[in-house]
């Protein structure tokens, strides 16, 4: 691999008619299991139930583009790997994480050697800061198919999920998903579990964490108990691996306290588990779907117990459906993002923020298309308060961008992706400690992704 390619910031271009089928797919209609398209790396199997945003009118569009912010001058874009969507992976998905060497680790949604799933059952993947890029894992469908991100524990060792793949779900139809662990220095891949459907769970959808004594959490986004009324069954689980490879479930989301979980879990220094759902919640169902159950913020305790901190109205500025994996502060406060677009609002997510103890969220920041919209990916905080994180939309190209939102609330855009350098990013961001932002994001060079880094 050459070395990084340094890109300009570029005109923003026009989108091809593929990414506009992707994005009117995701955006319009997530109902069933959407596997992902080429274009597109989000994998939607949720939420389970239609909705369909309204969007404003062309000329509020056309009008927003022209007053659309401009990105940072001062900050470079690299990308530092462009995949060619064969058996190097296409389409990467999720987080990244990185060892102390510079090297990133992540995984594909598609691609890679294995001729089970059309285009490839997905890769792990490691770059070393070089861009050189080795496949450390193609996944077979029995194995797992579609991964989605990766965490890296002080031995080497990697651990993720995927979305499908393993056991066939009974009751239910399609595959259940897995849970695996790779082992990078003996290049060794493990499954610590297949998901059988039902009470054990399916599809899990979100990062996984490691506590000190090794246990892994994490979430799916079906199976479990309640949700009667949905496709497939179910409102979720939250489980607990431990270091023998022994599951527990720890709590069945139950509709009312939420469901669908698929932002990942942040394990705080109290011991508590917190988290988001995309769907469920207080506020009951109506003839106006669109202000119904648009998800919670919750809490979990040891023993299992839920608090709903939060309950989203989905009318702004309450949008909700918050996708983003939570981080918190010194203070005990939580951020998070939301990406539901209320019909005929201007709104187009939100960056919030809520104490561990409850009470009122705050809105930090509404995205109105023009500086970005549908935040799906969670955020990262660098020691000055500092807020950094990603858009999957918005812009006169509608392909996404990075930000950055200072503790006062002022928006910087730092790049705005065009889909010749990517699109569509959905990761949580990395930072080092020279502020560099690494992240990836489909589209690219050969259209099938980029891992990007932004130099401060």
């Amino acid at each position: 691999m050459a070395q990084p390619q340094v890109v300009a910031l570029p005109a923003l271009g026009k989108r091809s008619s593929s990414y506009r089928n992707a994005l009117d797919e995701k955006y319009c209609c997530r109902c069933g299991r959407v596997e992902m398209t080429q274009t597109m790396p989000r994998v939607v199997v949720v939420p389970r139930r239609c909705w369909r945003a309204v969007e404003i009118a062309a000329v509020v569009i056309f009008v927003l583009a022209l007053i659309a912010p401009q990105p940072l001058r001062a900050q470079k874009f690299e990308i530092l790997y462009a995949f060619k969507g064969g058996s190097d992976g296409l389409a990467p998905t999720g987080n990244m994480a990185r060892d102390a060497a510079g090297n990133f680790y992540g995984t594909t949604g598609d691609g890679g050697n294995s001729t089970a799933c059309s285009g490839g059952c997905g890769t792990i993947f490691k770059l070393d800061p070089q861009g050189k890029e080795t496949v450390l894992h193609s996944f077979s469908g029995t194995d797992g198919s579609f991964p989605y991100s990766v965490i890296l524990d002080g031995s080497g060792n990697l651990y993720g999920v995927t979305i499908f793949g393993g056991n066939s779900c009974i009751p239910g139809f399609g595959t259940c998903g897995v849970i695996f662990k790779f082992d990078t220095t003996t290049n060794t891949f493990t499954l610590l579990h297949k998901f059988k459907g039902g009470s054990d769970g399916e599809n899990p959808e979100s990062s996984l964490i490691l506590d000190g004594d090794g246990n892994l959490y994490g979430t799916t986004v079906a199976g479990g108990v309640g949700c009667s009324n949905q496709s497939p069954l179910g409102c979720g689980i939250l489980f607990k691996i431990d270091k023998n490879g022994r599951k527990t479930i720890l709590h069945r989301f139950d509709g009312d306290g939420g469901e669908d979980s698929s932002s990942g879990l942040l394990l705080s220094g109290d011991g508590n588990l917190y988290g988001a759902t995309i769907e469920g919640g207080a506020f009951l169902p109506s003839v106006f779907d669109y202000i119904c159950c648009h998800g919670t913020v919750f809490k979990v305790d040891p023993k299992g117990k839920e608090t709903v901190l939060h309950s989203f109205s989905g009318l702004t500025p309450d949008n909700g459906v918050p996708y983003a994996q939570l981080i918190e502060d010194e203070e005990g406060n939580l951020y998070g993002t939301t990406e539901f677009h209320p019909p005929g609002s201007t709104a187009f997510g939100t960056v919030f923020k809520i104490s561990k103890k409850g009470g009122p969220m705050k809105e930090l920041f509404t995205f109105n298309f023009s500086d970005g919209g549908y935040p799906l990916a969670g955020l990262t905080r660098d020691s000055s308060g500092n807020l950094y994180g990603t858009v999957s939309g918005g812009f006169a190209c509608e392909c996404g961008g990075v930000f950055r939102l200072d503790p006062q609330g002022h928006m910087t855009v730092l790049h705005q992706f065009d889909g010749r350098d990517g699109a569509f990013p959905q990761s949580v961001l990395l930072l080092d400690g020279a502020g560099n932002l690494y992240g990836n994001a489909a589209g690219g060079p050969h259209d099938a992704g980029v891992v990007f880094r932004i130099i401060p």
